[in-house]
């Protein structure tokens, strides 16, 4: 862990959650975790509780063990209030990916969502994307 706003990371059962400098909030899951409806919504609760209308978020999902198919369908935002209006998830692992591209394809979250294999280029593309929405 190296962000900005790290230092001042929520810890919750599966996950740290930070905002940075610019206002984007940040999410990693905690190595090996399994990822309950319970989980998910927690974690919600955190990334709500931070940032400005209208942010995006940054979920590094690379240490992920697995995800149950009802936390998918919670973090894909459908039918729920939410300040995020952008999500990039960094993943590494065949799991991760598997996860990731499932919550895209089948879930469809209702905003721009994109997977990558860098923290950096998905904070770059989160901070474009911002932009060009305002």
């Amino acid at each position: 862990m190296n962000g900005i706003g790290e230092k001042n990371r929520i810890e919750v059962s599966k996950f740290w959650t930070w905002i940075d400098e610019d206002g984007v909030i940040h999410t990693e899951v905690k190595p090996n975790a399994e990822i309950f409806i319970e989980d998910a919504k927690e974690n919600s609760k955190i990334v709500n509780s931070l940032g400005e209308e209208g942010t995006g978020l940054l979920v590094d999902s690379r240490e992920i063990k697995s995800m149950t198919r009802e936390a998918r369908q919670f973090f894909t935002v459908r039918n729920r209030s939410s300040k995020i209006n952008v999500i990039a998830i960094v993943t590494r692992s065949p799991v991760s990916k598997i996860i990731a591209n499932f919550f895209l394809g089948v879930n469809k979250p209702d905003m721009p969502c994109k997977l990558f294999n860098s923290k950096e280029k998905a904070l770059v593309w989160v901070n474009e994307t911002l932009i060009s929405e305002n």
